[in-house]
């Protein structure tokens, strides 16, 4: 390692000249703001009902649920008197910037406890989820965005093919 220049005023330097020493205090970091959010990392349970509430709707405290990233897994479907069924038009106010921006954060507090319970499921299937929804809201949000001439900007098919033998995908391969 090198020496660290007595007379530098950056109390980083030795940092940036140690791997080991950044690692250490990332690590170090870690803890402490898992800690001051009030979040025990090293608990998988902890850090799965944390992230369930920025997630998602059901899971949020009340005052939090119009805020919780997914809500629009809940928030989509309404009784439009035929059944309920899905307002897709509705999904801008549902997931817009700040519920993406939401999503990454619960993403990053659920790495943080990979980081420290690698071995969790349920935080490994927790990731899963988030990245499914996250897929699942993003398609919803595509399908809705129209070009000026009226179609849809995605072009994908979500329905059964036109040929009865054929495949989903080669309606989308026309495309």
């Amino acid at each position: 390692m090198k020496t660290v220049n007595p007379t530098s005023n950056n109390p980083f330097a030795p940092i940036r000249r140690s791997p080991q020493l950044a690692a250490i205090v990332c690590a170090a970091w870690l803890a402490g703001s898992g800690a001051a959010l009030g979040v025990d990392y090293a608990d998988d349970d902890a850090v799965a009902d944390y992230v369930r509430q920025m997630l998602y709707w059901p899971d949020a405290d009340p005052a939090n649920r119009d805020i919780a990233a997914f809500r629009c897994k809940v928030l989509l479907y309404a009784d439009g008197g035929t059944g309920i069924r899905a307002d897709t038009a509705n999904i801008g106010t549902l997931y817009g910037a700040a519920e993406r921006a939401r999503a990454q954060t619960a993403e990053n507090h659920l790495r943080t406890g990979l980081i420290h319970t690698p071995s969790s499921l349920l935080l490994q299937h927790l990731l899963l989820d988030l990245y499914y929804d996250r897929a699942t809201a993003e398609l919803i949000v595509a399908a809705n965005m129209r070009t000026p001439d009226g179609r849809t900007v995605d072009h994908m098919r979500m329905g059964p093919p036109t040929v009865a033998t054929g495949l989903v995908i080669d309606d989308e391969i026309n495309l």
